[in-house]
């Protein structure tokens, strides 16, 4: 039994992310009565006369399985290949569960498959038409394109974790719409899919549907990384040094506010656990730390790990001081040419009075660095 791994080549996990090869509007389908009885005829031919149930460990209904994915996918293209992407693995589809449940008589196999294929392919052009709808104008301001990322992403989890019903892995369908969405609006793939692990990183759990507050934090952070990261790339490349007036602008932009001052009094985080004092000096302290970021004495990695560190300890700003720690290390590194292939690593609790974790911080940029090549 062959044909399918020979004729049909697996789809590969790379082709899975490129919402071009799946979107409606560049792959038709063609459907009527006729198409329909054909494909049943295909499907039946496949279906063994006697299955192997649970004694046979379920061989011939994964075999039936694979087969009816490889005619799928030769007779209509690479975009159909999710018609069995079940809710039980987190999909959309609920008419098609896996082989050892759906696959019984060749008529009921049929019917199965054919409402499964329909189902995946209403899923797509609805959400195509989702994508058109939330994505930003081409001429939005950063601070209207975070306002459209962070709904579209609010509402395209919302939307998968109706779809899914909350099974297993569910939020694997969430960061896929995601990436899809973020290539749709010009975004590149390997970019998609960074911005959207560092925003998702584990934060949702598979069987567990996630509370609205965390959908929300989600968005927000997805929206503030990515408008965040361009106002970082685009001063990197044009090799502005770092000040406060620079972070300050990022603040404004991302925030939408007109102002984002210096702090004016002692700063607070965790729950009050700690403080952050002001003292005449501080604001003129972490300038000067800002301007050693360029000091070609110092490895570039313990640069960037010593500026995060900074803002961390000098919290600059009443609120988002952690976007604007990451911002400053993306700056600094990209200034250099280098753009971390992920971020998410470094996104966990920092001390700056740890010097070995200050070390650490600095041998995991190279790690992630070296990755790149």
């Amino acid at each position: 039994m062959p044909f399918p791994e020979n004729r049909v080549p697996p789809v590969t996990s790379r082709a899975t992310q490129d919402w071009d090869e799946l979107d409606p509007g560049r792959n038709p389908f063609r459907w009527d009565a006729d198409e329909e009885a054909h494909l049943r005829s295909l499907v039946r031919e496949w279906v063994p006369p006697v299955l192997s149930g649970m004694a046979g460990r379920w061989q011939g209904e994964h075999w039936c399985e694979r087969q009816v994915d490889a005619v799928i996918r030769e007779r209509y293209g690479s975009w159909a290949h999710g018609w069995n992407w079940c809710q039980q693995y987190g999909g959309p589809i609920g008419s098609w569960v896996t082989g050892p449940s759906s696959v019984t008589t060749p008529d009921e196999t049929a019917a199965r498959v054919v409402a499964a294929l329909l189902e995946w392919r209403e899923w797509l052009e609805r959400m195509a038409e989702r994508f058109a709808e939330l994505a930003p104008p081409p001429d939005a301001s950063p601070e209207d394109r975070s306002w459209h990322l962070e709904r579209a992403c609010v509402r395209l989890v919302t939307y998968a974790l109706d779809c899914s019903g909350a099974e297993g892995g569910w939020y694997g369908q969430a960061a896929l719409v995601l990436r899809w969405f973020l290539t749709f609006t010009g975004m590149d793939q390997d970019e998609a899919a960074r911005a959207v692990d560092s925003a998702i990183g584990g934060r949702f759990k598979s069987w567990v549907p996630a509370e609205r507050t965390l959908i929300d934090s989600v968005g927000d952070d997805l929206a503030v990384g990515l408008t965040g990261h361009a106002l970082a790339l685009a001063d990197a490349a044009r090799r502005v040094p770092l000040s406060f007036a620079v972070l300050s602008g990022w603040q404004r932009e991302i925030l939408g506010e007109p102002e984002a001052p210096f702090r004016a009094d002692d700063a607070f985080a965790k729950a009050g656990r700690e403080r952050y004092g002001l003292a005449p000096r501080t604001q003129a302290d972490f300038a000067s730390c800002l301007g050693e970021t360029t000091d070609p004495d110092i490895p570039l990695a313990a640069r960037a790990a010593r500026v995060y560190l900074d803002v961390a300890f000098f919290h600059p700003f009443a609120d988002g001081n952690a976007r604007a720690a990451l911002l400053t290390l993306v700056h600094v590194l990209a200034r250099e040419d280098v753009v971390l292939p992920e971020v998410g690593p470094l996104q966990t609790t920092r001390y700056a009075d740890d010097p070995a974790g200050a070390a650490d911080l600095a041998a995991l940029i190279g790690v992630l660095n070296r990755r790149r090549s």
